[in-house]
C-alpha cells in the first residue's frame, strides 16, 4: 500500500471513530481479501444460505452486499417513529457536540424486533447493528484483495488519536468509555479494523460496542454492533455470528 493511501486510511478511521460517539448518545431507547481470490467470494455467495444459521433472515445491503440476522432483530423502517426520533436527535447532538456529520452514501439500521411498531416490550431491551457506506475517490483505500499492512505502531496511533477525539466529545455528554481495544481482523477473508469499547451514559446500563471498518478502493464500510452488557446472555452469541455473515458482492 502506498504511504499516502496508508496515511489517508489512518486519518479516515480516526475521524469516523469521533462520529461513533453520536451513535453512543442517540441510538438508544428513553470482503477485503488478504488471500485466496474471487473464487472464494463466488463460492461463499452461491452457498450463502447454507453458511448462515437456520431460520435467519438475509438482508440485502443496497449497492454493497449481504448480511443476515436472527428472528429477534428487524430492519428499521424509514419513517417509523423510532426512525424519525433518531434522525432529529442525531442532528441536535451533532450541533451540540461540534462534530461534523459524516457524508454517508447510504446507511442501514437493524434493531431489536418490535421497535418499528413502537411495541412497549421492545423498549425494555437494546441491540443495534448499523451499517454505513462512505464513498470517496477511487484509490483512496486498499482494494478489496489487498492487505491493510498496518503495523502495531499504526494501530496504536489509531487507538491513541481515536481515544483523544472520543474523550473530548464524550465530556459534553457525560459518557464514560472504558476497555477500548483495536486490532486488525479477518471476516470471510476480508481484512478489517475492529474497534471495541464499553460505554455508560449517566445511570443507564453499560453497552458493549464493536465497530468494524472494511475498505474497497473508493469505499469505507462501517459496521457497528452494540448491546447492553446485562443482556449479554441474550445477544452475545448471535452478534458474534452476525458479523460472520457479512459479504461484499458489488
Amino acid at each position: 500500500m502506498k504511504l499516502r493511501t496508508k496515511n489517508f486510511l489512518i486519518v479516515s478511521i480516526v475521524l469516523l471513530v469521533s462520529a461513533l460517539l453520536i451513535y453512543l448518545v442517540v441510538d438508544r431507547p428513553a470482503f477485503l481479501f488478504s488471500g485466496g481470490g474471487k473464487s472464494y467470494e463466488e463460492e461463499f455467495v452461491s452457498n450463502y444460505e447454507e453458511n448462515i444459521p437456520d431460520d435467519w433472515k438475509i438482508v440485502e445491503i443496497a449497492d454493497l452486499g449481504l448480511i443476515s440476522i436472527p428472528k429477534t432483530l428487524e430492519v428499521r423502517e424509514d419513517g417509523s417513529t423510532i426512525d424519525v426520533f433518531n434522525t432529529v436527535g442525531k442532528s441536535v447532538v451533532y450541533e451540540l457536540s461540534g462534530i461534523t456529520e459524516p457524508n454517508t452514501e447510504s446507511n442501514l439500521v437493524i434493531q431489536q424486533k418490535g421497535l418499528n411498531e413502537a411495541n412497549t416490550d421492545a423498549f425494555s431491551s437494546y441491540a443495534r447493528v448499523m451499517i454505513n457506506i462512505y464513498n470517496l475517490e477511487e484509490g483512496s483505500f486498499p482494494r478489496r484483495y489487498e492487505s491493510l499492512n498496518l503495523s502495531e505502531g499504526d494501530l496504536q496511533d489509531i487507538k491513541d488519536q481515536s481515544m483523544e477525539a472520543l474523550n473530548q466529545a464524550s465530556a459534553v455528554f457525560d459518557i464514560e468509555i472504558r476497555d477500548t481495544t483495536i486490532e486488525e481482523v479477518q471476516v470471510n477473508r476480508m481484512n478489517a479494523i475492529k474497534f471495541s469499547l464499553i460505554r455508560a451514559i449517566s445511570d443507564n446500563p453499560e453497552v458493549y460496542m464493536e465497530q468494524y471498518k472494511f475498505f474497497n478502493s473508493n469505499q469505507m464500510i462501517e459496521i457497528i454492533l452494540s448491546y447492553r452488557m446485562n443482556e449479554s446472555n441474550k445477544w452475545e452469541e448471535d452478534f458474534s455470528e452476525i458479523i460472520n455473515t457479512f459479504i461484499i458482492t458489488n
